[in-house]
């Protein structure tokens, strides 16, 4: 019974490469966003209308609720990542307890033979 080591191809790193860039593009445009929304309020900003603080607390919640949303999908596609790595981990580890159990019995039975050699030659 021999484990195959598992190694992450060339393909699999650049699909994570191009995920990582789409979602720093997805961030940009997000960023890119808030900040026209932060413009468009700061614009309207202060002045003694009663209708453009409404109009402020309505983009600040926009803005607020935009943040909110990204955090949440970017915390959700962190955990997905770290529970793929974590089911890698768990499959590694198991190839490597595989390879170690496979290893002690040829190292027993190497012993086994060396032990039969040795014995054969003490009764020549």
């Amino acid at each position: 019974m021999s484990a195959v080591p598992i190694k992450i191809s060339d393909t699999q790193e650049a699909k994570h490469r191009k995920e990582m860039e789409n979602e720093y593009t997805e961030t940009t445009v997000q960023s890119e966003q808030l900040v026209a929304l932060a413009s468009i309020s700061d614009g309207e900003g202060f002045s003694s209308n009663s209708g453009s603080v409404e109009k402020l607390m309505h983009d600040v919640n926009e803005v607020v609720n935009i943040l909110l949303s990204t955090f949440s999908e970017t915390l959700s596609q962190r955990t997905a990542v770290n529970a793929k790595h974590i089911q890698q981990l768990n499959t590694i580890l198991e190839e490597a307890k595989a390879m170690e159990r496979y290893l002690k019995q040829k190292k027993e039975a190497l012993r086994h033979k060396l032990t039969m050699i040795a014995n054969a030659l003490q009764t020549d």
